[in-house]
């Protein structure tokens, strides 16, 4: 894929750290190319995000709180979207028949850049 190994990995262990202290028993990771990205679900059986969370929880500084879980300062998921863009990909969430998903897209070296994004 296109952009920073160290980029990439940042952005890959924190949807990892997040889906291992939020799921409930089950974390899967599928990957799957089109045309001109590389698409990664990041899928656990956690509760969904509630919608006021959901709709802040890329923000930097936002955070939801869950009942015993630790607290973050609200960065991971801001940082890991803001990486993601910056190659051209994206970082987003959804909740489907009692699945989490982040699914992170990447795109492959020749694919062509959008304006204002960067390259590595």
């Amino acid at each position: 894929c296109l952009g920073d190994l160290g980029r990439i990995q940042h952005i890959v262990r924190n949807i990892i750290r997040n889906a291992t202290q939020h799921a409930l028993t089950t974390i899967t990771i599928r990957s799957h190319q089109s045309s001109n990205l590389i698409n990664v679900e990041f899928i656990n059986d956690g509760h969904a995000i509630p919608t006021e969370v959901a709709e802040i929880m890329f923000t930097p500084f936002e955070k939801g709180t869950v009942l015993g879980q630790p607290e973050s300062i609200g960065l991971g998921l801001s940082v890991a979207r803001d990486l993601a863009r910056m190659v051209g990909g994206d970082l987003t969430y959804r909740y489907a028949e009692g699945l989490v998903t982040f699914d992170l897209s990447i795109p492959l070296p020749h694919a062509e850049i959008t304006a204002g994004s960067m390259a590595s």
